[in-house]
């Protein structure tokens, strides 16, 4: 990609996760759904015992030397998304203030587990919007699951056709972005967040300058 500008927190090589969808690469030690219809993150386990434990001891070595941080930037304010009744919701309305978007799906495990201290987060604290973004999924499965789940439909947003993961270039869920006033993605997480992963990456979007 040719739009880098924040800084990550963390650095290559990402650690593998099983799940029903897919090994997923990621940055912390939590738990990915791969999606199997957007490109795979390629597959770099190694085996083959002491041998392969050698090689990869030299290969984090050598990739904390060459591998340069990881950057992302800026946000796709280009995108329009949906609400779940359907109207439309530019991304463009978050333009100059910091705020949050998490990619999820009804068919992930990690997502259903952290959705709820999202949406509470989301309903608690609005000077920093936190969007859910559904990727992929029709209104009423979407729906459905949201009442099932006891979880209020004012901040999902629906993104059938997965702009916000092709811009991430993300192949699985959660993944959570934190943006900077001035559309700097100043972090992104893969995987489930903890309510003080969610706190501290609020305050790094605060704070950028």
């Amino acid at each position: 990609m040719s739009r880098r500008i924040g800084r990550a927190t963390s650095k290559l090589p990402y650690p593998f996760s099983q799940s029903g969808r897919g090994l997923l690469p990621h940055r912390r030690h939590h738990w990915c759904c791969r999606d199997a219809s957007l490109p795979a993150w390629p597959n770099t386990r190694l085996g083959g015992g002491l041998g392969a434990l050698a090689i990869a001891g030299g290969l984090w070595f050598t990739l904390q030397v060459l591998v340069p941080p990881v950057t992302y930037g800026p946000f796709p304010y280009h995108l329009t998304l949906t609400t779940p009744s359907g109207a439309l919701l530019p991304l463009a309305r978050f333009r100059g203030r910091p705020f949050v978007v998490n990619l999820w799906a009804t068919w992930c495990g990690p997502c259903q587990r952290e959705l709820p201290m999202l949406d509470a987060a989301a309903t608690r604290n609005r000077d920093v919007p936190i969007l859910l973004a559904d990727q992929g999924e029709a209104p009423a499965i979407v729906t459905g699951f949201l009442t099932r789940e006891g979880v209020g439909v004012s901040n999902v947003a629906l993104d059938p056709a997965r702009g916000l993961s092709q811009a991430f270039e993300v192949a699985g869920y959660p993944a959570t972005a934190f943006v900077a006033a001035d559309g700097t993605i100043v972090q992104l997480q893969l995987g489930e967040l903890s309510r003080a992963a969610l706190a501290d990456g609020i305050d790094m979007a605060r704070k950028h300058r």
